[in-house]
């Protein structure tokens, strides 16, 4: 909040009785610019901007052409809303949170730009983040900002403690998040349980009650399997056993004929494809050629294979396949491109924008008073969809992609919608 004139100045003052923070009445103020170190220039209409909005992406990297694309679609909808949010004029700045020599974000990144976007008055909403960890390092910070916790909307972050607590949630999650005791956090992309949720959905619809999990060693692998375990067990399957795989392995054969021998009527997997996933997932179909097998996200970039050995596998993601987004989600896509996997792209990165935009004007200019209009979201026939926020900050509109391999490709093969027992 900004003070009001000396009392030389009544007159004026009574004159331009606006929300605070409204342009209008002559104001002169223009937003102030984030650093160019981590942030491009400010981007702005033909009026001073009075209000910033931001993406927080890591745009070096392996998913640089996703993040690039997201920037990209999320300054469009600024652009195309006139640089305006309602009466406020703003401008936008596109910020990384990844470093040159990481080539992703790292925390200290994302911790550095949280307080910059904190410290500056200006800085209304952020977009972003794309990484959950980054989002852990990020939303405490801004939540405790000078002026109101500052608003949040990830387009990307998908860890269940974010938003609410889940069986592999740390003690004291999602409350840790949020020192200040408003949550400043909402996304547009589905959490991970909901995914998991999914999962057991598809397996239970495929025949499956007994399903052994396979993991690698990485955080993302071993914490998704232990997710899918609590979750899978609530509805109703028996987990028949866990493995661990090593990346640097010469065979797999021994592990699959471990896997067999419990007898499952489907293998859930649970990790990067990147870390020897196809060899691990060919060997388990050579061992048991009729058991369904089923991979999560850290398959969904799965680039086209040479033979066929993975053929019959499905591989699930959050969010929906170019094909399956209402008309303004697919012009996004027709114009930013898809990004590397459904789920996470350009049409998310937009609807995370637009959303922001419409709290903003719905608020009376301050930090506090847009986060509480975010809350109030209520989108029909969006970027994504039509859906609102929960009580959490969750959309209440969680599609699940399923996926295919075909030939050594991925196919959409159908789309669960699903939700978490108990939210």
């Amino acid at each position: 909040m900004r003070r009001r004139r000396s009392a030389s100045a009544v007159g004026l003052v009574v004159a331009c009785l606006a929300p605070v923070g409204a342009t209008g009445c002559g104001s002169s103020h223009a937003a102030a610019e984030l650093p160019r170190s981590f942030c491009s220039e400010i981007v702005r209409g033909k009026d001073s901007p009075r209000f910033l909005v931001v993406t927080d992406l890591p745009l070096r990297g392996n998913f640089r052409e996703t993040t690039v694309a997201m920037a990209a679609a999320a300054r469009y909808v600024v652009e195309n809303r006139g640089f305006r949010a309602g009466k406020y004029a703003v401008g936008f700045q596109s910020c990384d949170d990844s470093t040159a020599d990481a080539q992703n974000f790292t925390i200290e990144r994302c911790t550095a730009n949280a307080k910059a976007y904190a410290a500056n008055e200006d800085v209304i909403g952020i977009v972003g983040t794309f990484n959950s960890d980054c989002a852990r390092a990020l939303v405490p910070v801004v939540d405790v900002a000078k002026g109101g916790p500052l608003a949040v909307v990830s387009p990307a972050a998908t860890d269940p403690a974010l938003t609410h607590v889940y069986p592999g949630a740390n003690p004291g999650e999602p409350k840790s998040f949020y020192p200040s005791g408003v949550r400043n956090f909402v996304r547009v992309a589905p959490p991970d349980d909901v995914e998991w949720a999914a999962d057991a959905i598809l397996i239970r619809s495929l025949g499956g009650r007994r399903v052994f999990v396979l993991t690698d060693r990485e955080p993302y692998g071993s914490n998704a399997a232990g997710g899918f375990r609590q979750v899978a067990r609530s509805l109703g399957l028996v987990v028949a056993g866990t493995a661990f795989w090593d990346e640097h392995a010469h065979s797999y054969a021994a592990l699959a004929a471990r896997v067999a021998a419990q007898h499952p009527e489907a293998v859930y997997v649970s990790a990067l494809w990147q870390l020897n996933g196809p060899a691990v997932v060919a060997a388990i179909r050579i061992a048991l050629p009729d058991t369904p097998v089923v991979a999560n996200q850290g398959f969904a970039s799965l680039p086209p294979q040479r033979d066929t050995s993975l053929d019959g596998v499905y591989v699930t993601t959050p969010g929906l396949e170019p094909v399956d987004f209402p008309p303004k989600g697919r012009a996004i896509i027709n114009r930013f491109g898809p990004g590397q996997f459904p789920g996470f792209g350009p049409a998310y990165a937009a609807q995370a924008m637009d959303v922001l935009l419409d709290a903003i004007a719905r608020s009376d200019g301050s930090r506090g008073d847009v986060v509480k209009q975010l809350a109030a979201t209520s989108v029909k026939n969006g970027y994504i969809g039509s859906f609102r926020f929960d009580a959490n900050g969750d959309p209440t509109a969680n599609p699940i992609t399923v996926l295919r391999i075909e030939k050594g490709r991925l196919r959409r093969n159908r789309v669960i919608q699903a939700s978490v027992a108990g939210r």
